[in-house]
């Protein structure tokens, strides 16, 4: 009789209370199974492989009706294979099936400055006063990457109708107002004439120091989403400082507070620094204090200790503890939730990773990722030629910069629900975009027991019912 073998993604999941239930979970499938104490440590030790007949006895403590169940139910999860190749094929299937790059979503550049000089700021460049000299995109630039995204998003009529997001950023996009505003025109134009999808979202992020009511009400015109930088209350706002050091929080939240009371769909970026990563209740008392429904939370970029890691992950936890009780949606953890409960692996955490995104700086060159932005490197095309950006070695690359294509990776529990992590920050911090970015690990492996146990609780909650 063939031999059953335990899929190499079959991951036991412990709980710290002795000999309670044990998770069973398929990393690439990301189905799970719930099994008593006994019946997991048996499995556990049959790597070598067993046959149907020889399964059943080792699950003694079932009555046989009861084991032949579970064992065909882990043949039709994948946790039990007859031949070893299955599990080779299962990951090339993932592989294989990668989308093409396409760009889903466009980042507008407005300016290469910033009017705050903030102490964690990945990109560190040019921060001073607002009156400094910078470059901002030209009304020729806006009109040219306007029209370059809409042709490359019109060339695929099957992913056109589906949802694209125009962002502008900087730098402090602000600076260059008159420029937010030309662009709204021509994509309000390009709406009109269906150049665009009908599902079609429009972000500013901001630092909110900026903005007043004139912008705001424009803002609103045009439908636009803004997202300001905010880290919880006034203490922990430190590290968001004008280059003088002068705390920048009041004019912040005087920012906020216009958008928000102007009715503009306004949510928050928070950065886990030194500053709060202690405090997480302080933080989203205030978060839910300032009536925020939609949030993001932003790990620190550079050089971080294992422990900051570790922190970060139960903060943004803990948080979301509190967030899903309160009707507050925060995205990071978000897209681990849709990803576990579809069943659907994450290939990419962001949009570059995967081909994609445009980057349009000031001068017109196009890149893959804002993260580079200041140093230009990957802005290998430009809005004057007429070559396809998708088609450069550089989004080809990394559209395959996957977990999926990555050896140190593949045994990992968390592979399905992790996305890979910062590519800026890879190649940054560890050297290549296809090093991994251990920032993010500690992260997916938490918020993947959580989901599993979350799962758990459920359960039991609907069998008491």
């Amino acid at each position: 009789m063939k031999r059953l073998y335990l899929s190499r993604f079959a991951h036991f999941f412990y709980k710290e209370i002795a000999e309670g239930d044990v998770a069973l979970y398929h990393s690439i499938k990301m189905s799970v199974i719930f099994l008593d104490y006994k019946t997991a440590k048996d499995l556990e030790s049959t790597y070598e492989g067993r046959s149907f007949a020889e399964f059943c006895e080792i699950f003694s403590n079932n009555n046989l009706t009861e084991s032949r169940k579970l064992i065909r139910k882990m043949i039709a999860a994948g946790f039990l294979i007859n031949d070893k190749k299955k599990d080779d094929d299962l990951l090339k299937s993932i592989v294989f099936n990668i989308p093409n790059p396409y760009p889903h979503i466009l980042y507008l550049m407005m300016v290469d400055g910033c009017n705050l000089a903030c102490r964690y700021c990945f990109e560190s460049m040019n921060q001073g006063n607002v009156t400094c000299e910078y470059k901002k995109m030209p009304e020729e630039i806006i009109e040219k990457a306007l029209n370059r995204y809409v042709d490359l998003i019109n060339a695929n009529p099957k992913l056109f109708p589906k949802e694209k997001t125009i962002i502008f950023y900087g730098g402090e996009p602000l600076i260059n107002f008159p420029g937010i505003v030309f662009a709204l025109e021509k994509i309000k134009s390009m709406q009109k004439a269906g150049k665009t999808p009908k599902k079609l979202k429009l972000i500013l992020i901001s630092n909110g120091t900026l903005i007043n009511n004139e912008q705001a009400r424009i803002l609103k015109k045009y439908k636009v989403n803004v997202s300001i930088s905010l880290d919880g209350n006034e203490k922990q706002n430190e590290n968001r400082v004008f280059s003088n050091g002068i705390p920048a929080f009041k004019k912040i939240m005087r920012g906020f507070k216009i958008c928000q009371n102007l009715g503009l769909n306004t949510s928050i970026s928070c950065t886990i620094s030194n500053s709060n990563i202690n405090e997480v209740n302080a933080v989203v008392s205030e978060i839910l204090k300032n009536k925020v429904y939609y949030l993001g939370f932003n790990i620190l970029l550079g050089e971080t200790s294992s422990e900051y890691h570790r922190k970060a992950a139960n903060f943004i936890l803990d948080a979301y503890n509190i967030f899903k009780e309160n009707g507050v949606f925060e995205d990071r953890m978000h897209r681990k939730i849709e990803s576990f409960c579809k069943k659907r692996p994450m290939l990419f955490d962001c949009a570059a990773a995967g081909g994609n995104q445009l980057v349009v700086s000031p001068e017109g060159s196009i890149g893959i990722c804002h993260g580079f932005f200041n140093e230009r490197k990957y802005f290998a095309e430009s809005v004057f030629n007429s070559n396809n950006p998708l088609k450069n070695p550089i989004w080809q690359e990394w559209n395959k910069r996957t977990p999926f294509n990555m050896k140190e990776c593949l045994n990992c529990e968390a592979i399905a629900v992790c996305g890979g992590g910062c590519l800026m920050n890879a190649e940054k911090v560890y050297g290549s975009i296809w090093k991994v970015d251990e920032s993010h690990c500690e992260h997916s492996l938490q918020s993947l027991n959580w989901l599993i146990w979350d799962l758990h609780k459920s359960l039991l909650t609907v069998a008491d019912v």
